[in-house]
């Protein structure tokens, strides 16, 4: 004979060794941690040094830009220092700034005309700054 408790109750179904809410509780909390990382803070990952490499190779590409593209990357330069500065502080965005303009320097040894290495290293990891600081309200 059939128990009151098993007609209102049945056994829950099971996958493998772990219960149907068991395995949902367990999807969920993956898809949360998933979420979490997804919104992490920018500042938490990396994104203030890309601000501040990309400010540096700006300011240096305003100089060794054509004239009438100087507005453009002394403004990317201004927008992107401004924003690494908002996540890390303007110390730490001075000394990183300083650090890869020398970089940037040895790089290019130094030469004007060997700029293109700076832009084959920083121009396509720049490029959405670039943008975002021509059209600040996007």
């Amino acid at each position: 004979m059939t128990s009151a408790r098993e007609l209102c109750c049945p056994k829950q179904a099971r996958y493998g060794n772990f219960s149907v809410p068991t395995l949902t509780m367990i999807v969920v909390a993956v898809v949360c941690l998933a979420i979490y990382a997804r919104i992490t803070p920018a500042w938490e990952a990396g994104v203030p040094d890309r601000y501040v490499d990309c400010s540096a190779y700006f300011f240096m590409a305003a100089n060794a830009k054509a004239i009438e593209e100087f507005n453009v990357y002394y403004t990317a330069g201004e927008f992107a220092f401004n924003q690494a500065v908002r996540m890390m502080g303007e110390p730490d965005a001075l000394e990183r700034f300083n650090a890869v303009s020398l970089e940037i320097n040895e790089l290019i040894e130094r030469r004007w005309v060997a700029f293109k290495k700076a832009d084959d290293r920083y121009g396509v990891v720049c490029a959405d700054i670039l943008r975002d600081a021509s059209d600040p309200d996007r």
